[in-house]
């Protein structure tokens, strides 16, 4: 048995337009905006001053520009999958070659499913336990 499952669309993550629509106007370009986020995750403690500073533009759109920033949760008790991280870290760590973790998970899913209907007894080809 193998699970077939449909990989991420390609705009999975990407902003919803309503949301766009609902925020304020930031007085930036998407390309400063992105620029003011670039500089943030690279040096957490630059502050919205001094980026500001950096980039010639107002305090007021730095912050505006990070309020969209999304970070990671330091104290995170969950992985993507909804696992423990020891569970999402054994997962990761049987990836091939870069295979995605939707993808790893599904073949490790379906290799537990053939190793139990063999322990069981149970014949795919004839659908019936021997």
């Amino acid at each position: 048995m193998q699970f077939r499952s449909t990989p991420p669309a390609p705009s999975c993550g990407a902003t919803s337009p309503y949301t766009e629509a609902l925020r304020p106007r930031v007085g930036l370009s998407p390309e400063t905006c992105e620029a003011v986020r670039r500089i943030k995750r690279r040096c957490p403690d630059a502050t919205p001053a001094a980026i500001a500073a950096r980039l010639d533009a107002t305090e007021a759109d730095v912050l505006l520009a990070l309020a969209t920033l999304r970070t990671r949760n330091p104290r995170r008790s969950r992985c993507t999958i909804n696992a423990t991280l020891e569970a999402g870290e054994f997962v990761r760590g049987e990836a091939r070659n870069g295979e995605p973790v939707w993808r790893v998970l599904d073949r490790l899913l379906g290799e537990l499913a053939q190793l139990r209907a063999i322990v069981a007894g149970w014949s795919a080809e004839t659908g019936r336990t021997r």
